[in-house]
């Protein structure tokens, strides 16, 4: 547990290059989708340059596109539902406890998967 204290600590010191080093790892990782080589973005310093803050009007086409089962890497590389059994495998946890903000759906994809704007944050023990 000390360790792990430590390792936190050490982030936080130095959480600008933390920064920088996770958004060159995400960028590297995505380059090929679609999202990113339609702004020509290779690095995280082109990802700076040339990509926008954009809502979720900005690419519900594209969500809708993933959504819908195209398999084709649209707004990342991998599919969109395994990270969270690849980050939180069932059992890795004592207890997790995840808060969850959605506003009212209506909205299903073509597959039947509902479609809203969410954010969370998640707490383990």
């Amino acid at each position: 547990m000390e360790a792990l204290i430590n390792e936190f600590e050490d982030m936080c010191k130095n959480a600008a290059a933390v920064q920088e080093e996770v958004l060159g790892t995400i960028v590297e990782h995505n380059a090929s989708c679609e999202f990113l080589q339609s702004y020509n973005v290779t690095d995280a310093d082109s990802f700076k340059a040339h990509v926008p803050v954009v809502g979720y009007e900005d690419i519900a086409v594209k969500i809708h596109r993933m959504t819908d089962g195209d398999p084709a890497s649209i707004l990342c590389k991998d599919p969109v539902l395994a990270f969270i059994s690849r980050d939180f495998p069932v059992g890795c946890f004592p207890t997790a406890l995840a808060f969850m903000h959605a506003l009212p759906c209506g909205t299903l994809s073509k597959s039947g998967i509902p479609i809203m704007p969410v954010s969370n944050f998640g707490f383990t023990s």
